[in-house]
């Protein structure tokens, strides 16, 4: 059930962002490397030039139940952070606000490293 997005999987995302009330992303801003759990939940690998890589634009199908969006985010998470892993990547952030994904991000072996706006850390060796 895990996917390599492709183009085919964007309106799915740009509908999961209108049930959400946000703003589509818009084009060019999701890179070419991102992951998706049974039409669940989706995350991306923006890539750096130093150690650090960061997992961002993660998104879930609002229309799921928690548990299905906590099990697919899992999935995506662990697909990023392997995918990072295998391009030599040392480190990976990602940033939040809602205390229930921190909460999760924590479970899954990311540590809080700022106070105020939630920047989630996770050491990939």
């Amino acid at each position: 059930m895990l996917e390599r997005v492709t183009s085919d999987h964007l309106p799915m995302i740009q509908e999961w962002c209108r049930l959400r009330g946000m703003s589509e992303f818009p084009e060019g801003w999701l890179p070419p490397t991102g992951f998706v759990w049974a039409k669940i939940a989706a995350a991306f690998l923006y890539k750096t030039d130093s150690a650090v890589a960061y997992m961002e634009c993660v998104i879930t199908n609002p229309e799921t139940t928690k548990t299905e969006r906590y099990h697919a985010l899992d999935q995506v998470t662990e697909a990023i952070c392997e995918e990072a892993k295998k391009q030599g990547f040392k480190y990976l952030l990602g940033w939040s606000d809602n205390s229930s994904l921190i909460g999760h991000a924590k479970a899954l072996g990311f540590e809080v490293i700022g106070p105020d706006c939630k920047v989630l850390f996770r050491r990939l060796s």
